[in-house]
Protein backbone atom coordinates (compact mmCIF):
# COMPACT_ATOMS: atom_id res chain seq x y z
CA UNK A 1 0.00 0.00 0.00
CA UNK A 2 3.04 2.41 0.90
CA UNK A 3 2.35 6.10 1.76
CA UNK A 4 -0.78 7.74 0.71
CA UNK A 5 -0.22 10.44 -1.75
CA UNK A 6 -1.05 14.02 -1.01
CA UNK A 7 -3.81 14.95 -3.36
CA UNK A 8 -4.07 18.68 -5.01
CA UNK A 9 -6.68 19.94 -2.80
CA UNK A 10 -4.65 19.20 0.64
CA UNK A 11 -2.26 22.11 0.41
CA UNK A 12 -2.51 24.42 3.02
CA UNK A 13 -2.85 27.19 0.43
CA UNK A 14 -6.93 25.76 0.41
CA UNK A 15 -7.38 27.19 4.48
CA UNK A 16 -9.95 29.49 2.71
CA UNK A 17 -13.41 27.65 1.64
CA UNK A 18 -15.65 29.39 -0.69
CA UNK A 19 -18.81 30.30 1.59
CA UNK A 20 -15.65 31.82 3.81
CA UNK A 21 -14.51 34.30 0.86
CA UNK A 22 -18.16 35.25 -0.08
CA UNK A 23 -18.95 36.24 3.81
CA UNK A 24 -15.78 38.67 4.03
CA UNK A 25 -16.69 40.24 0.66
CA UNK A 26 -20.25 40.52 2.13
CA UNK A 27 -18.44 41.76 4.82
CA UNK A 28 -16.13 44.43 3.27
CA UNK A 29 -19.11 45.24 0.96
CA UNK A 30 -21.04 46.99 3.74
CA UNK A 31 -18.41 47.71 6.03
CA UNK A 32 -17.78 51.21 4.40
CA UNK A 33 -21.33 52.15 4.15
CA UNK A 34 -21.84 51.36 8.48
CA UNK A 35 -18.46 53.66 8.90
CA UNK A 36 -19.73 56.10 6.98
CA UNK A 37 -23.28 56.09 8.73
CA UNK A 38 -21.26 56.07 11.96
CA UNK A 39 -19.31 58.89 11.13
CA UNK A 40 -22.03 60.98 10.38
CA UNK A 41 -24.24 60.27 13.73
CA UNK A 42 -20.96 60.73 15.64
CA UNK A 43 -20.55 64.39 14.08
CA UNK A 44 -24.18 65.16 14.52
CA UNK A 45 -23.72 64.22 18.22
CA UNK A 46 -20.50 66.19 18.40
CA UNK A 47 -22.76 69.30 16.51
CA UNK A 48 -25.72 69.00 18.65
CA UNK A 49 -22.91 69.72 22.01
CA UNK A 50 -21.30 72.20 20.18
CA UNK A 51 -17.44 70.62 20.02
CA UNK A 52 -14.72 70.40 17.98
CA UNK A 53 -15.34 68.42 14.52
CA UNK A 54 -12.49 68.94 12.49
CA UNK A 55 -10.26 65.39 13.21
CA UNK A 56 -13.96 63.69 12.43
CA UNK A 57 -13.15 63.02 9.07
CA UNK A 58 -9.75 62.46 9.57
CA UNK A 59 -9.83 59.56 11.53
CA UNK A 60 -12.93 58.24 9.51
CA UNK A 61 -10.64 58.63 6.28
CA UNK A 62 -7.87 56.78 8.66
CA UNK A 63 -9.88 53.52 9.25
CA UNK A 64 -9.87 51.99 5.74
CA UNK A 65 -6.28 51.94 5.45
CA UNK A 66 -5.74 51.04 8.87
CA UNK A 67 -8.11 47.86 8.48
CA UNK A 68 -6.41 46.78 5.52
CA UNK A 69 -2.80 47.13 7.18
CA UNK A 70 -4.47 44.93 10.04
CA UNK A 71 -6.14 42.49 8.05
CA UNK A 72 -2.44 42.21 5.74
CA UNK A 73 -1.30 41.66 9.15
CA UNK A 74 -3.24 39.03 10.51
CA UNK A 75 -3.65 36.85 7.26
CA UNK A 76 -1.73 33.57 7.16
CA UNK A 77 0.57 34.24 3.73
Amino acid sequence: MGARRPRLLDTPSEACEATEIEALMGLFAILPWVVLLATLAWMIVRIRRRLRIWWVPLVTGALPPASLFLSMLLTPP
